[in-house]
């Protein structure tokens, strides 16, 4: 019976059966300790700069592949680039816990910063469907 995997330990196991991997052979290929990779297959959370190469391993986000609103917009960009929250919200010149209320929905991005972080997301190639601003 083929199921869905849900949550990244069942992705990062599915994709390692499918190319016929042991877990050190997928830590190797994703650049990890085979410590961590064995963590991560186990439950444990990546850091924020594991995740662009766990997702190139996957050849897929694990967590959303089309993020739809504006708070899976700021998560898969974090995601995607390996962002912290502090990392993105300099970027934006926003602080790191308003960036963490994005991402939980209780804040959403407005006028200059929400314009500020479409063209970033365009930048890294998250397509963003502007009528959300």
């Amino acid at each position: 019976m083929n199921t869905v995997p849900v949550g990244l330990a069942q992705h990062l196991y599915r994709e390692r059966q499918i190319r016929k991997l042991g877990q050190g052979e997928a830590a190797l290929a994703i650049g990890v300790d085979p410590k961590t990779y064995k963590a991560w297959e186990g439950g444990g959370p990546p850091t924020s700069h594991h995740w662009p190469a766990i997702i190139a391993f996957l050849g897929r986000d694990p967590i959303i592949e089309t993020p739809v609103t504006i708070p899976e917009m700021v998560s898969a960009l974090r995601r995607r680039k390996g962002l912290t929250a502090n990392e993105l919200g300099k970027l934006l010149g926003v602080y790191k816990l308003t960036v963490r209320a994005w991402e939980a929905g209780r804040r959403l991005p407005r006028g200059r910063v929400l314009k500020r972080f479409y063209d970033l997301a365009d930048r890294y190639g998250l397509g963003v469907p502007r009528q959300l601003g």
